[in-house]
C-alpha cells in the first residue's frame, strides 16, 4: 500500500473535508456516497473530497477545523480502490488520530458499485 503525506482544509459551514495529495492537475472526479476521488490524466489519485464529513468520520466540526496533518494509503486492484485515511489534529493541547477505510469497487472504470467504511479513533499523547 502507497503512503502519501496530505494537506486538508476542512469547510465547517458546508461539512467537506478535502485533502490534497499532490500538485498534479485534475483532469476527472469519481463520486459516490459523499465521497469525492479526484484524478490527474493517468488516472492517479490526487484528492480526496468527503462531503458531510463530520457524520461520516463520526468526528465533531471542532476536530475537523483543527486538522493539522494527514497521510493516505492508496492501494489499487484490477477490481477494488482501498483508501486509509489518517489524520491529526490538535485541540486544547491533545493531539487526536482518525482513522477512516474506504474500499470502492472498480468496475467498468473506475465506477463503484458499493463503499464501505471503517472508522478508528485513537488519541496520541504529544
Amino acid at each position: 500500500m502507497k503512503a502519501i503525506r496530505a494537506k486538508s482544509t476542512y469547510n465547517p459551514i458546508d461539512d467537506i473535508l478535502y485533502v490534497k495529495l499532490n500538485k498534479n492537475h485534475y483532469h476527472s472526479s469519481l463520486e459516490r456516497d459523499g465521497l469525492i476521488i479526484d484524478f490527474n490524466s493517468k488516472k492517479e489519485i490526487i484528492g480526496l473530497e468527503i462531503l458531510n464529513a463530520s457524520a461520516v468520520l463520526r468526528k465533531k466540526r471542532d476536530f475537523l477545523s483543527n486538522v493539522k496533518k494527514g497521510i493516505i494509503e492508496i492501494k489499487v486492484t484490477s477490481t477494488s480502490i482501498l483508501l486509509k485515511l489518517f489524520l491529526i489534529a490538535k485541540i486544547n493541547e491533545k493531539t487526536f488520530h482518525r482513522q477512516a477505510s474506504q474500499n470502492i469497487s472498480n468496475q467498468r472504470e473506475l465506477q463503484p458499485q458499493r463503499i464501505t467504511c471503517e472508522l478508528l479513533s485513537l488519541p496520541i499523547i504529544a
